[in-house]
């Protein structure tokens, strides 16, 4: 079964396919995914608290390969899925990302393990493990951004570290809904403290309306304010017409964008290819 566990922000362990050189460009997903797992969260019947099966465990899982059969709740692996896919996931996480004495009972307590035997075309394999469910944080005001702090608010810290040192902000395809508070404070705290040194763009059918839910007294110490009226397939269509120069200008203002392009051109030159790239 192919998980990773992340502490801190990063991975515990190496991915396949890992960069053959260091970059510092990031992707940080901040409202979770199904395939970021954590043991099962539910309800206690005693004290009514929302609570996590495994006490004290604030790790999230990545499960992120499915085109080979794994373990799921009966008859949902279907197969035909490629890397990187998912259809249903694993409902159990291995036991042996946990420490012994996070899966031991309380004294006094035992644990029963009874699995019913049904039907399905091939022997699906032992769910043995720690009951799962995903991540998401949906956009609601009431939200347990604390329930996973190591890596859930890891994330939204490197988000307001890289949006301290931005330059331009390009939002896309996110609404801002009012039930969301807190990308909503985060935007409003970023203009308010460095609106001036900032481009803000957004591209969304309706920009004009999620500009006003953001606020005009907020985008209004904006360096720059761009409303894109349209969707992200158009707007990246009218950027590939200023790749040329965008690019020019990334080569120049970035010793990484350079270092990359070069990386590129030498590798064409190696399949035999032509005139230099200027």
């Amino acid at each position: 079964m192919n998980f990773r566990a992340v502490l801190d922000g990063t991975w515990k362990d190496a991915m396949e396919g890992e960069p053959l050189f260091a970059s510092n460009w990031k992707l940080l997903k901040l409202h979770g995914s199904s395939n970021w797992l954590v043991p099962y969260m539910g309800m206690h019947f005693q004290t009514l608290e929302y609570q996590s099966t495994v006490p004290n465990s604030d790790e999230v899982f990545l499960y992120w390969h499915s085109s080979l059969p794994y373990a799921t709740h009966k008859n949902r692996w279907t197969g035909g899925y490629v890397p990187t896919t998912y259809c249903y996931y694993p409902p159990n996480i291995p036991g042996e990302y946990f420490k012994e004495a996070q899966l031991a009972p309380d004294p006094g307590h035992v644990f029963v393990r009874f699995t019913p035997k049904f039907l399905a075309a091939f022997e699906e394999g032992d769910s043995r493990g720690v009951p799962s469910s995903p991540v998401l944080i949906t956009p609601v005001r009431q939200k347990k951004y604390d329930a996973y702090r190591s890596t859930v608010q890891s994330t939204w810290d490197q988000a307001v570290k890289a949006l301290e040192e931005a330059s331009r902000v390009v939002i896309a395809g996110y609404s801002f809904p009012p039930t969301d508070a807190r990308p909503l404070d985060l935007i409003r705290s970023l203009l308010g403290a460095r609106g001036r040194e900032l481009t803000i763009e957004i591209v969304s059918p309706g920009a004009t309306d999620i500009g006003k839910r953001i606020g005009d007294d907020y985008l209004g110490k904006s360096k720059e304010l761009k409303l894109h009226d349209m969707k992200l397939e158009e707007y990246v269509d009218r950027l590939l017409g200023l790749a040329p120069s965008l690019m020019r200008q990334a080569v120049a203002e970035d010793d990484e964008v350079r270092q990359w392009l070069d990386r590129i051109y030498a590798a064409y030159k190696l399949q035999g290819g032509g005139n230099q790239v200027q």
